[in-house]
């Protein structure tokens, strides 16, 4: 009887030998994934520094994007004494709104929004 139990115990210890060795092999893998996310990881972040520092210096030429816009912006200026499209809207949502028309249809017929009404109606009262 004895020997049956040291039999079936040395086969309990051989099967988690067996266990442990998996397991030992699995954390191996896990180890080697994580390395390898590192290395892309940081491969992607020196990546992306060098595009931003490419972009940096292309954007710190003679024009910055902004002094671009703003240069664009001057060009198309509207002539003295016309209305820009921005303050003939204006116009329209405050003579419409003082001939009794609701927010609500005034925005509905310029094809702009209720809160955009509001703040023109807003400015004009300043």
């Amino acid at each position: 009887m004895a020997l049956i139990f040291s039999l079936l115990a040395l086969m309990a210890a051989g099967v988690l030998w067996i266990k442990l060795q998996s397991v030992a092999g699995e954390l191996r893998r896990v180890k080697n994934d994580k390395k390898e996310i590192e290395q892309l990881l940081i491969y992607y972040t020196d990546e992306m520094k060098r595009d931003n520092e490419r972009l940096r210096a292309e954007w710190d030429g003679p024009e910055s994007p902004v002094e671009e816009m703003e240069a664009i912006e001057e060009d198309s200026a509207m002539p003295e004494g016309e209305a820009s499209p921005k303050e003939s809207l204006m116009d329209r949502v405050i003579m419409l709104y003082k001939e009794g028309w609701k927010e609500k249809d005034i925005a509905k017929s310029l094809s702009i929004g209720q809160r955009e009404v509001h703040l023109f109606l807003q400015m004009q009262e300043k």
